[in-house]
């Protein structure tokens, strides 16, 4: 929902170019223009724009700054939370099969 309309979208992620794209469908149709998140990796950052599907050009996307900081947001704070149930599962897993050991004080474990 965006300005009080719902809307339907298809979602696509595309790995290889660290994408998140998203196509209004309407009238049993995508629409010609997709909004895109990229993940760009040197200096890391997020960045938003619209293209046009036909020939990938961008086109103009009046996003509001704060409609864009709140996606950051929600990107890190799923992403944190993500990375830390994977470093508690390898823990978990460590402590298990006797993995662990002790180093100068601190605690280490062997995966």
């Amino acid at each position: 929902t965006a300005n009080g309309e719902t809307y339907i979208e298809n979602i696509y992620r595309d790995e290889p170019t660290c994408e998140i794209v998203y196509r209004t469908f309407y009238n049993d149709a995508e629409t010609d223009i997709e909004r895109v998140v990229s993940l760009r990796a040197h200096h890391l950052q997020f960045e938003f724009h619209q293209r046009n599907t036909a020939d990938g050009f961008r086109v103009q996307w009046d996003m509001p700054k704060a409609a864009a900081l709140g996606c950051v947001e929600a990107l890190v704070r799923e992403a944190k939370a993500a990375a830390l149930g994977c470093v508690e599962a390898l823990v978990r897993e460590a402590k298990a099969h006797g993995r662990q050991a002790t180093h100068n004080g601190w605690l280490w474990y062997h995966l």
